[in-house]
């Protein structure tokens, strides 16, 4: 079964998140690197129902240890909607190819202020006989 980890994700911001160990039924930490490199993926949607789907980057550098991280850089965060997300992490084992969703949970997108895409900056209109605060 999953582990449920929520994660928070800034709007704008480049996002990393690294997860606790993959370990077997033993509690040993799985090698994500042998016999040959397990297959990773992450993927967060707006709902379990949805088609679009963003795929995160998986970063193999501490798989030996069973150690998986996430990112996205901040113009892939800045395109996301600042809402609740869900995600889920998979690993699929080279030799049987077997798939196993190892983390999961929600993903809450903060909103940005200066990151927002497609904005224009307006200059408030003030009257000329404006009389001030």
């Amino acid at each position: 079964m999953a582990k449920n980890i929520d994660i928070y994700i800034d709007q704008g911001s480049d996002f990393m998140a690294t997860f606790p160990p993959v370990t077997d039924n033993n509690g040993v930490a799985v090698d994500l690197t042998d016999p040959s490199p397990y297959i990773v993926k992450c993927l967060i949607r707006r709902s379990y129902a949805t088609i679009f789907a963003v795929e995160m980057t998986v970063d193999e550098s501490q798989f030996s240890d069973g150690i998986i991280t996430i990112e996205l850089s901040n113009s892939e965060t800045a395109g996301l909607v600042a809402t609740r997300w869900v995600y889920d992490v998979t690993i699929e084992e080279p030799i049987n190819n077997t798939v196993v969703k190892v983390f999961e949970g929600l993903a809450t997108v903060n909103p940005g202020v200066s990151s927002k895409p497609n904005t224009t900056l307006l200059t408030p209109y003030i009257p000329d006989d404006y009389g001030g605060l």
